[in-house]
């Protein structure tokens, strides 16, 4: 009886964690999307009118890229994944 309830209260606590992490990653899902789209919208509005220059908008800067949007492969952040591993 004790193994019963053991492996039901197990159970319940892994479930409640996983439902959990799904909400935090469901979170920095929807924060990435909005960086991302603040970020397009930013850079169409900077390069809308590069038709119109007659250099065709080579001297108009690029806006910042915003740091949430890294890639994951880069080599700086491989050994933070691999500890004791050659990256």
């Amino acid at each position: 009886m004790a193994t019963y309830v053991q492996k039901m209260w197990r159970g319940f606590r892994a479930r409640k964690q996983w439902a959990r992490l799904k909400a935090a990653i469901r979170i920095q899902l929807k924060w990435k999307t909005y960086k991302s789209r603040k970020y397009h919208r930013e850079l169409h509005a900077k390069f809308k009118d590069v038709k119109t220059m007659p250099n065709y908008g080579r001297d108009v800067p690029y806006p910042p890229h915003p740091s949430v949007l890294e890639r994951l492969d880069s080599p700086s952040l491989l050994p933070s994944f691999y500890p004791g591993r050659w990256c």
